[in-house]
């Protein structure tokens, strides 16, 4: 279900939410845990969103079909290609679908110049020989996307009667599936936290 409002005025936490086809419904709750990803429902409501300078870059990327990959063991490896403009990432997905894509500063992916996104990351590959020879047979299997800076952190983690987790709370650009060990990790965390919170409320702060 969809939640639409949260209400802290009242010492507990109001919950009102939204079924498909279903009239609303409010749900009282002692502890509110924000696991809404990068939809950051509480860090959005409380204005405490930050983006993060320190990640200033963009991607182009696509998937690819037939392109070479390792064998055996090394089959599903993904590879990291540096070039003079940035990386590239090379994950081999299921059914012999590879995701390929370039991490590179905004102003070399101003240099596109209104070209297609797949022309100019055809271009992109192009410049480093080795990602290139794994794509010498390889063909488009996706529209080519670019996307642009979207690290971003909270000023806060918690408060006296919720917590947010992973992707609530914070975003690193996804290298080495750092993501799904930030959800995982504060996820186990947090259910520690709000049990401690619940059997002795004196400790929530």
């Amino acid at each position: 279900c969809q939640v639409r409002h949260v209400d802290f005025s009242l010492g507990g936490v109001i919950v009102e939410t939204r079924r498909e086809h279903l009239t609303a419904q409010t749900v009282h709750v002692r502890y509110l845990i924000d696991a809404s990803g990068r939809d950051t429902f509480l860090a959005n409501r409380f204005k405490m969103k930050r983006s993060n300078p320190a990640h200033n870059s963009a991607a182009i990327y696509a998937h690819f079909r037939g392109a070479t990959s390792g064998v055996g063991k090394s089959a599903s490896d993904f590879s990291i290609f540096w070039f003079d403009c940035g990386w590239f990432w090379f994950i081999p997905l299921a059914d012999g679908v590879t995701s390929v894509g370039a991490v590179v500063s905004p102003h070399y992916l101003k240099t596109r110049k209104g070209r297609p996104l797949a022309q100019f990351l055809e271009k992109t590959i192009a410049l480093c020989p080795q990602l290139e020879e794994r794509l010498t047979n390889a063909q488009l299997a996706s529209p080519v996307e670019a996307s642009g800076n979207h690290s971003y952190s909270s000023d806060r983690t918690h408060g006296g009667n919720y917590l947010l987790l992973s992707d609530t709370y914070t975003f690193i650009d996804p290298v080495f599936l750092s993501g799904v060990i930030l959800a995982m990790q504060s996820s186990f965390a947090g259910a520690d936290v709000v049990d401690d919170c619940l059997r002795e409320p004196q400790r929530a702060t």
